[in-house]
């Protein structure tokens, strides 16, 4: 193949130099392209460990309080009391370990792993952390007596404790959501950045794959074998191609496409867009040969100066980043016990239908259910059984009402 090329640039030499560094130029993009898109998902990973984190944190600055009431009131029932004081040396670890991991630009994931969380670094975050670690240091110093003398701590100093986290409960909980915005935030930022990025890549490499197509189209014109050499291009690139007329009918695709789409070696050729494509829709939508349906990203560029009209179509699979996101999404907005709607997703629904009410003079309700006698199931039978007991409430709940 370097062969063909070098008995060329006797000819044309300037031309063969430029399409060679083309083809090289198409290969490193395609290469990046690649590499990207694993960067991309690996910071969605982080960013989605490090917003359910936070979320965790708001969520543990209230059991503490919870905590605390509960022993005020059952100090001196030992075993309810024993079953509360290891919930609540649980809950201050947790925390402690997880601001800590915070101040240190990290977040542990569910497998244990130690993530970099270069959001944690800005000076926005810095501060909110720092605001927090103000918070939590007379939380601590309360905590230690109840925590080093389980057995016997003073009445005074659970009351102590008690008015210390009552009074901080809820600044530290407002910290901690404004904590979970800023990553949030940074985090949609960063998917935007990717997806300026991923794009920005596609065109490049489109218009580089016109250009390489076009000094191909004037060299057809003297190597009887340009045809196979084109095709070995194609073949060569990683991103799936397919060259298409005014009528959507494929002209070729390289194997790239065939392995996209579920097709032997040369089956693309003679097929019409329409079959590859589920119904129009955005984002596209495409569909393999085994009937399953993927997310689509695609470029499209006329070949200029061909007898007839024919396009070149470059065509990206973002299925994997589009699960990521609805998976970020879904982390922000939703309980990771039940998967009920959370607070902030709850929130934001209620600001809609108080406007919505307020704008047609309508009325509305909020019904509030509560489990009696939940709580002994948690000091009796544990916070797993617990959670199972959630879970199949928040089932209960979800069969009962349509999915809206």
């Amino acid at each position: 193949m370097f062969q063909k090329y070098k008995s060329y640039q006797f000819a044309r030499p300037e031309k063969s130099r430029a399409l060679v560094l083309a083809i090289y130029f198409l290969l490193l993009q395609a290469l990046g392209s690649v590499v990207l898109g694993f960067w991309s998902s690996a910071e969605s990973n982080v960013d989605a460990t490090a917003v359910n984190v936070a979320g965790r944190q708001r969520m543990l600055s209230q059991r503490l309080a919870k905590c605390l009431l509960e022993l005020d009131r059952l100090h001196q029932d030992k075993g309810g009391s024993k079953l509360l004081q290891e919930e609540l040396n649980l809950t201050y670890d947790l925390f402690d370990q997880t601001l800590v991991n915070f101040s240190n630009n990290t977040v542990v994931d569910r497998g244990e792993n130690t993530l970099t969380l270069e959001i944690a670094k800005s000076e926005k975050a810095r501060m909110l952390i720092n605001r927090a670690y103000g918070l939590w240091s007379p939380i601590q110093v309360a905590l230690r007596p109840i925590l080093d003398r389980p057995e016997s701590y003073s009445v005074a100093e659970l009351d102590h404790a008690t008015a210390i986290v009552m009074r901080d409960s809820l600044p530290l909980l407002t910290v901690m959501n404004d904590l979970t915005n800023v990553i949030e935030d940074a985090a949609h930022k960063k998917t935007e950045m990717f997806n300026f990025v991923q794009g920005l890549a596609s065109l490049l490499m489109l218009v580089n794959f016109a250009f390489v197509l076009y000094f191909f189209k004037r060299q057809l014109n003297q190597l009887t074998e340009s045809k196979s050499v084109l095709r070995r291009i194609m073949e060569n690139v990683a991103t799936a191609i397919i060259v298409i007329d005014d009528a959507g009918n494929i002209e070729s695709g390289n194997r790239a496409a065939e392995y996209m789409f579920g097709y032997e070696a040369g089956k693309l050729a003679g097929m019409n867009m329409k079959e590859l494509f589920s119904e129009p829709a955005y984002p596209i939508v495409g569909r393999r040969r085994s009937g399953e349906r993927f997310s689509l990203d695609i470029s499209l560029a006329d070949i200029p100066e061909m007898k007839r009209p024919l396009s070149i179509m470059s065509l990206q699979d973002i299925s994997a980043q589009k699960t990521q996101e609805e998976k970020l999404s879904h982390l922000a907005y939703h309980d990771a016990l039940t998967g009920l709607p959370n607070r902030l997703l709850f929130i934001d629904r209620l600001e809609q239908t108080l406007a919505r009410a307020h704008r047609h003079n309508e009325l509305f309700a909020v019904l509030y259910i509560d489990l009696d006698g939940f709580k002994p199931v948690n000091d009796l039978m544990g916070h797993a059984t617990g959670d199972l007991l959630l879970q199949s409430v928040a089932s209960r709940l979800s069969d009962c009402l349509r999915e809206g």
